[in-house]
């Protein structure tokens, strides 16, 4: 399917994320950092599902977000909608010409993901200091 977006996020800034992150652990930072970008995926994925074409409501239904996956220094999750209609998937996505009822569109993924890229870092920051407090008291 094809990539929609590659989003980098770095997570710098205030003293108390530091020592939040600090305080988790070498252990803990993955996980937490992981269950936030999830938390942010989840976001874009609901406002892309209110944007989805819905005929029979397959495609609505095939889309999902992943668990997140560690590899090196890099945490991943993925929006994706198909399974295994993923060709149709991508036309649906891709093709500007197709006619879809009210509110439901193409670029049903590209648009809320370019519409949150913006706010990517301070979504992630947020919930990772949400998910940071619950540990620390």
């Amino acid at each position: 399917m094809a990539r929609v977006a590659n989003a980098q996020v770095m997570i710098l800034g205030e003293n108390r994320m530091i020592e939040a992150l600090k305080y988790l652990g070498q252990d803990g930072v993955v996980p937490a950092v992981g269950t936030a970008l999830y938390m942010v995926a989840n976001k874009v994925f609901n406002e892309s599902q209110r944007q989805v074409p819905v005929r029979t409501g397959a495609l609505r239904s095939s889309g999902f977000v992943s668990p997140y996956s560690f590899n090196g220094k890099t945490v991943h999750v993925r929006i994706s909608y198909g399974n295994t209609a993923v060709a149709y998937a991508e036309k649906q996505h891709e093709n500007l010409t197709f006619r879809h009822a009210k509110g439901r569109k193409a670029l049903y993924l590209k648009d809320p993901v370019e519409a949150n890229q913006p706010n990517f870092e301070l979504l992630l920051n947020s919930y990772l200091m949400r998910l940071v407090k619950k540990v620390m008291y």
